[in-house]
């Protein structure tokens, strides 16, 4: 987890105990994402900056300059030798082992707040304040498929596992799923009585969960 507190927190998930705790120089964090391997914990906040941590250790292996601004969202390629960051200025993308800068990516109006990297590794797909939800070539930053998302800015963003769907959450308290080749929305899951910040689909793709 990452919080306003300016501190990341490993927990063991089937006790709640606290394993480990960073604080950070820069303020308020938006963002953390564990590595494929459960190695390294990726955080993304305030000062624009996104850092990697041992989380054995806790120490910091990588410090990667951000976009110039507050960094929102930030995500892993699935074989861990990228990584992936949304925030005021774009979309921004690294290599996770030397820290090299690989792709910025611009092209929403305002702030991006939501990032995920399909299960494949060939795609970036975004979501913002302009309440837009944009599918992007990871290699080349090529924009494939631009949709409305909800009414209103669209802040948590999430692939499923067969990389078949592309699952929202936003303002307006709504969940909504596309298909995440051709960007063709598919349902709308309401329920939420105030804006959804963050989604994710269970590992078998049978279930999706929202926090908002």
């Amino acid at each position: 987890t990452a919080g306003f507190d300016g501190t990341a927190r490993v927990w063991e998930a089937g006790t709640g105990r606290e394993s480990l705790k960073i604080t950070l120089p820069g303020g308020a964090l938006y963002g953390v994402a564990f590595n494929p391997d459960r190695s390294r914990i990726a955080v993304a906040g305030e000062d624009g900056t996104a850092r990697v941590y041992d989380v054995a250790t806790g120490h910091e292996t990588l410090t990667l300059d951000g976009l110039d601004a507050p960094l929102f969202g930030i995500a892993y390629s699935p074989d861990g030798r990228r990584l992936a960051a949304a925030g005021d200025g774009g979309v921004r993308l690294w290599d996770a082992v030397s820290g090299a800068s690989l792709l910025r990516i611009e092209g929403h109006s305002g702030r991006v707040y939501g990032i995920a990297v399909s299960p494949d590794g060939q795609r970036l797909a975004s979501a913002g304040e302009d309440g837009s939800v944009r599918v992007w070539e990871a290699a080349s930053g090529t924009l494939l498929w631009k949709r409305a998302g909800q009414q209103g800015r669209v802040f948590g963003i999430a692939y499923r596992r067969d990389g078949s769907r592309l699952a929202t959450a936003g303002e307006d308290g709504t969940v909504r799923l596309f298909d995440a080749a051709s960007g063709q929305a598919l349902s709308t899951l309401k329920g939420h009585d105030a804006a959804v910040y963050g989604v994710a689909f269970a590992r078998d793709g049978s279930l999706v969960t929202t926090g908002g």
